[in-house]
């Protein structure tokens, strides 16, 4: 299960869809879309802020309130393709969202998630940025994913700001445990229980509404909103989820071999992931399977490494002989664009339940031969630890390979620990 980053429009419009409530947002992409929203909309006040999935906002400078047609138009320009510094990350203000400013009193914060076993929802009226500061102050209440539906939604109605419980699986003990609670607002009862339904059917894995309001009718505004969806969902949220993105997170733009990749990826029932963390690492990494990929670049940032890592990725779901080619071609012509002497390649992953190691390996080698010139200049050197479907006959296929083609070698198999290969590295 991974998940996935999606839009604060999105998140919305999709809660829009499912409850009551209505919205009005604009996604502002371009030239047109603002000139679109200037001459289509009635000149009232306007909030804006950048939708590229990062937080924070109003700290960076990049939450504006209270603002008419001409000033949103204006903001919008001087901020539109501006390089802008996130954190660590540098990348382009590309996409913005515009929403009608709702005067307001009082805000509140809420936010689910999902946990192993569990459901956890937290609330406070300790809102806004500073909710981590004041942590103290969240109560959280844990559902367990056993209890009927019925009875955890009537266990949220007896929720309030006051306690921390964990509901039990039957329907007597949750109202033994929160029958003392009460919210005195029912407003606020009623929507964590629409939020938590629409969290559950539309399958997200994490939603915060960081603050929610209610306007001067009682109706409930959601200020702003992160959203993170459950990407084993999507063969059953084909409904749901038909018109939603997923955005590239903010930072710098996809180069043409991520994009390739991506494409690859969109057109084979393999998984095939390829990122650029840095083009001058002289670690580069060619790993099946997504743990098997996270617990590579951790044990290597562990060992001091993290510096020199060149690439995040995942080549795996059996991919065939030439997908996998053109999956280490990309990778090893992005290795050897710089002109660093002694590099390393893994090719590393956990023992494979259906991915046939001797043809995936044989792609790789493919690969090699193609740029073997280069690879020997460059003194590049191959750690290999795999196991799984036809363990024994790829292993002896990529060694006997990088002894013709005079590659430095490192094979272990499934009976060597997964990590261990990483040791042999001497930078």
């Amino acid at each position: 299960m991974a998940q996935i980053a999606i839009r604060e429009y999105d998140a919305k419009r999709m809660f829009a869809e499912y409850s009551p409530s209505s919205y009005t947002g604009y996604l502002i992409e371009s030239e047109e879309d603002i000139v679109s929203f200037s001459q289509n909309t009635i000149d009232t006040t306007w909030v804006i802020k950048p939708d590229q999935l990062f937080g924070k906002r109003g700290k960076y400078g990049l939450l504006w309130v209270n603002l008419n047609n001409a000033n949103i138009c204006k903001w919008w320009k001087d901020h539109f393709q501006k390089e802008t510094t996130i954190g660590k990350q540098v990348g382009k203000l590309t996409t913005f969202l515009i929403e009608p400013f709702v005067p307001h009193t009082e805000e509140y914060y809420v936010a689910i998630k999902t946990e192993r076993d569990h459901d956890v929802i937290y609330f406070s009226r300790a809102w806004g940025i500073e909710v981590e500061e004041n942590w103290d102050q969240v109560q959280s209440l844990n559902i367990s994913l056993f209890d009927s539906v019925i009875a955890r939604h009537e266990a949220i109605q007896n929720f309030s700001e006051k306690g921390n419980g964990l509901l039990h699986t039957s329907q007597w003990q949750i109202r033994e445990n929160l029958q003392k609670l009460d919210i005195a607002d029912s407003r606020v009862l009623d929507f964590i229980s629409q939020l938590y339904s629409f969290f559950q059917e539309y399958g997200f894995a994490y939603l915060e509404v960081n603050p929610f309001t209610f306007d001067s009718i009682g109706n409930v505004v959601c200020l702003d909103m992160v959203a993170r969806v459950d990407d084993s969902e999507e063969f059953r949220q084909r409904k749901h989820w038909e018109n939603l993105v997923f955005p590239h997170p903010f930072g710098p733009e996809k180069t043409k071999r991520e994009q390739y990749i991506e494409k690859l990826d969109a057109e084979t029932g393999a998984s095939l992931k390829f990122r650029i963390l840095n083009p001058m690492g002289r670690i580069w990494l060619l790993t099946s399977g997504g743990g098997a990929s996270v617990i590579i670049a951790d044990t290597l940032a562990d060992l001091g490494f993290a510096t020199e890592i060149g690439n995040y990725g995942e080549c795996s779901g059996n991919p065939d002989r030439e997908n996998t080619r053109a999956y280490t071609a990309t990778l090893l012509d992005t290795m050897l664009e710089n002109d660093i002497v002694w590099k390393y390649l893994v090719i590393a992953g956990a023992i494979a339940n259906f991915t046939h190691i001797d043809k995936t390996f044989a792609g790789i080698i493919d690969a090699f031969r193609d740029r073997i010139e280069d690879m020997k200049k460059q003194d590049i050197r191959i750690l290999v630890r795999r196991g799984g479907i036809n363990d024994t006959r790829g292993l002896e296929l990529m060694k006997n390979a990088c002894e013709e083609l005079g590659l430095p070698c490192e094979i272990a198999d499934g009976s060597v620990y997964m990590t261990d290969i990483l040791k042999k590295i001497i930078l």
